[in-house]
């Protein structure tokens, strides 16, 4: 009997354990299915994330990160995806996926940036043709970076 229930017990922790490495993966910034999902926004203006799964989920919440409700939903199946507007600012968010029954926890990370556009002027008299190990000058006119900074 003491070993039935040994043996029982050993079964009980292997399904919660097997159950606990069946996580669902969430969509990543590229598309593609992450355990840890990173999205970026670079076009400094509001950004909605999208949070889907390739798989099925059932009842769920997400913390977004950004001090905002908490959202929950009874289920989350594919295409279906959940949404959330962030505001334009250039910031960093850790976005938690929580799968209510399995009690998985998916940690993601939403990445707020500005956008650049990079241009570089040759100063004048600067060289644009020199044999290799020679540096060549050039100033930094690239937006949201100081300007007319000299590089070699």
């Amino acid at each position: 009997m003491n070993v039935r229930n040994n043996l029982a017990a050993v079964a009980l922790l292997l399904s919660a354990w097997g159950a606990k490495a069946q996580c669902p993966q969430l969509y990543d910034y590229d598309g593609v299915p992450s355990n840890a999902p990173i999205w970026y926004s670079c076009s400094g203006s509001n950004f909605t994330l999208l949070v889907a799964s390739p798989s099925s989920i059932g009842a769920y919440t997400i913390d977004w990160g950004d001090g905002s409700p908490l959202t929950a939903g009874a289920s989350l199946v594919s295409p279906q995806s959940a949404s959330h507007l962030y505001t334009a600012t250039v910031a960093q968010y850790t976005v938690t996926f929580t799968e209510a029954i399995s009690g998985c926890v998916v940690t993601g990370t939403v990445v707020m940036e500005e956008s650049t556009s990079a241009s570089i002027q040759i100063p004048v008299g600067g060289l644009t043709q020199v044999c290799a190990p020679q540096a060549v000058e050039f100033i930094n006119s690239s937006t949201n970076v100081s300007p007319n900074t000299v590089y070699t």
